[in-house]
């Protein structure tokens, strides 16, 4: 080997068998040369230990490596044998907690993990107390449903009839059917909505109008105030309706007096006077089955916040100074320059059914609770009250609500928007006062005693056939559910012996009348007395069930002008007798005995007016030093308020114009108004 400049050489010699590695060099521009020798065996051992040291450091490097590397793949497969110790126990149930202090991407998993973990058990106790108050909610409709289908099939019917017994099967029927639709259109509504809501806006003014119109019969008490542009929204239609029908019920169930729904661009509003939301469950108000403040459950609103969502709206509710508000909305309100590309989705039209609007004739305590049956009965309303006094008119129209009053009755007789007649007044002017009504062609409810006179009562049938209306007696006996039932079991009580009415009420008035002040109550001249104010509901219930007596008698406790304070009307039928008993004067547990010799009806519970309770007595042997061990059975219902079954029935004939049940009505006011007439001649 040369360099420039140097003359080097190299080689091996070999002297005595041992090899030598030699090294001649120049040592400059002198002729002066350096040989350097070098033991074969020297170099193999530098050799060799330069070998070792490089494996030893290379293998102490590989060593602390792959420990760095064990450590490093412990330190994560220990967190992640703890996650998957911790997902094997959530997966079997366990409560367990889960502690990695790491800010990795481990740490990250970890901590979602254990989110998840929370968000799971709180859906799961959700779901549980979901699942129980869906069970409760269905639980009333089964059980109804069961009950009386056994009790028809053992040839009873709770409701009366098999018809109305079968009508309230039909009737929970339809509330567990509602309940299950509502469950399956909450799991369904976001794919409901968004499969077939592509490019589809909503009129939300008729949907509005179309809720409001047919939601005003669940308490027509509560004033509905709609300020409501024609916008649009987008969606479906029925899954807006089915969502303002919610709010709807929500705020007819909490409100005091009013609901206000205001509708403008991308926003809705619908507020009532209820009571206000505690704070800490405004943010819970839309889950399902969430508990409101009457310990009442349900879907509702769970159901408007998918369908809000669904169409990419907000909802929410909120306290307001009156009361409570719930809001669907957008932040910003969508442009709709290209909606006329859109489709939109037109409700359908309802006819609304005509309603029954009435004036009413008095201010006593039977037109307060006819109001109240009025109101919540379907397609009646009150539009105008009537006193003789413009003051009492006015304060009696306030105290109900009623926007009209008159103080002149020939001008509510004239006010067309008024179709129904109530009078309520003194008993001498009913027959004045209903054929002025009627000769107005109204409808006319005559309060009992329909007239004091049998001639008198056909004019007013005739006279009203003649003007193309009708003319009904407020009486709520015939009408009631229990009266019926009693009718149904009336064959269970065997061959009749007795049957007993008592309808017994001390009259407020009847001090005055002690002091030979005059009242109406016990005035000849107005048709007072016990007889025509109180025993006619017992001749009510007595020939509704068992038609014409063959004969009549009546005896009366009579005061000082002759007005009978109190008496025993008997009815004589084949086979049996009935009386009935009628007082103002005293007294005493109302009820009525129908006597057999199989067994014993009673009603008793305020009157034989409301037959509250209804009850089916076996007969009872010799219980001479026996204990009396009652067998009673309550064959009775729990029934509404008693007048408005009267009123639901006048309301059905007149929109119907069913004349056959119309009729009959009129032969049982025929019937009782000649009873009447005949006892009325005294002793």
């Amino acid at each position: 080997m040369e360099k420039a400049g140097v003359d080097i050489k190299t080689g091996t010699v070999i002297i005595d068998h041992i090899g030598y590695y030699y090294r001649i060099q120049n040592a400059g521009t002198l002729n002066f040369y350096v040989a350097s020798f070098m033991d074969e065996t020297y170099s193999t051992s530098l050799r060799d230990s330069v070998i070792d040291s490089t494996v030893y450091v290379t293998v102490l490097a590989f060593s602390l490596i792959l420990l760095i590397m064990i450590v490093w793949v412990f330190s994560i497969i220990h967190p992640l044998n703890q996650i998957k110790s911790y997902i094997e126990q959530i997966k079997q149930g366990k409560q367990v907690e889960l502690y990695l202090n790491r800010e990795d991407e481990i740490g990250e998993v970890a901590n979602a993990l254990v989110t998840m973990k929370d968000e799971l058990t709180r859906q799961e106790k959700a779901k549980e107390e979901m699942i129980h108050n869906i069970s409760h909610d269905l639980k009333t409709p089964i059980a109804t449903i069961k009950s009386y289908s056994e009790s028809i099939k053992d040839g009873i019917y709770p409701y009366g009839t098999l018809e109305g017994s079968v009508d309230v099967i039909l009737d929970n029927a339809q509330r567990l059917e509602d309940k299950v639709h509502n469950l399956l259109y909450l799991n369904r509504v976001e794919y409901l909505v968004t499969s077939d809501s592509e490019g589809v806006v909503t009129n939300m003014k008729e949907v509005v109008e179309e809720v409001v119109l047919n939601s005003a019969v669940i308490r027509s008490e509560i004033r509905v105030i709609t300020e409501v542009e024609e916008v649009f929204f987008d969606g479906l239609l029925e899954s807006w309706r089915v969502a303002i029908e919610n709010i709807m019920d929500n705020a007819f169930r909490y409100a005091k007096s009013y609901i206000k729904i205001t509708v403008t661009e991308d926003d809705l509003k619908i507020s009532n006077d209820g009571p206000k939301m505690p704070e800490d469950r405004i943010e819970s108000l839309f889950r399902p089955y969430e508990k409101g403040e009457g310990g009442r459950f349900g879907l509702g609103l769970s159901i408007v916040s998918k369908v809000a969502k669904a169409n990419k709206y907000k909802v929410k509710g909120y306290n307001t100074e009156d009361g409570v508000c719930f809001r669907i909305y957008r932040d910003k309100p969508k442009s709709r320059k290209n909606d006329s590309k859109k489709k939109i989705i037109k409700k359908k039209v309802i006819k609304k059914e005509k309603e029954m609007k009435i004036g009413t004739i008095g201010t006593g305590v039977i037109v307060d609770r006819m109001i109240q049956a009025v109101n919540m009965t379907d397609h009646m309303s009150i539009e105008a009250v009537y006193s003789r006094s413009e003051q009492k008119a006015c304060e009696y129209a306030k105290k109900h609500d009623v926007k009209k009053y008159y103080w002149n009755l020939d001008e509510m007789l004239n006010d067309p928007e008024i179709d129904t007649i109530y009078v309520a007044s003194p008993n001498s002017l009913h027959y004045s006062q209903s054929k002025k009504a009627i000769l107005a062609k109204k409808n006319v409810i005559n309060e009992k005693p329909f007239t004091p006179t049998l001639k008198e009562c056909n004019e007013l049938f005739e006279l009203a056939k003649e003007n193309g209306v009708f003319i009904f007696e407020a009486i709520t006996t015939i009408h009631l559910p229990n009266y019926a039932l009693v009718k149904e079991h009336l064959k269970d009580c065997g061959e009749l012996k007795f049957v007993q009415c008592n309808f017994s009420q001390y009259s407020s008035r009847y001090g005055k009348y002690k002091n030979h002040e005059q009242t109406n109550a016990f005035d000849p001249a107005f048709n007072g007395g016990a007889l025509m104010d109180i025993n006619v509901y017992c001749i009510h219930f007595v020939t509704g069930i068992f038609g014409k007596p063959e004969s009549v008698s009546y005896i009366a406790n009579r005061g000082y002008n002759g007005i009978d304070t109190s008496g025993i009307l008997i009815m004589r039928y084949p086979g049996f007798i009935a009386t009935c008993v009628g007082a103002k004067d005293s007294s005493s547990e109302n009820h009525v005995y129908i006597q057999g010799d199989q067994g014993t009806i009673r009603v008793f519970g305020s009157s034989c007016g409301v037959c509250s309770h209804v009850e089916f007595i076996p007969p009872k042997k010799d219980m001479i030093g026996k204990k009396d061990v009652s067998n009673t059975l309550n064959i009775g219902i729990e029934q509404i308020m008693h007048m408005t079954y009267e009123c639901a029935e006048f309301e059905r004939i007149t929109r119907l114009n069913d004349i056959e049940a119309y009729e009959k009505l009129c032969d049982q006011t025929r019937l009782v108004v000649s009873i009447l007439e005949e006892c009325s001649k005294g002793e």
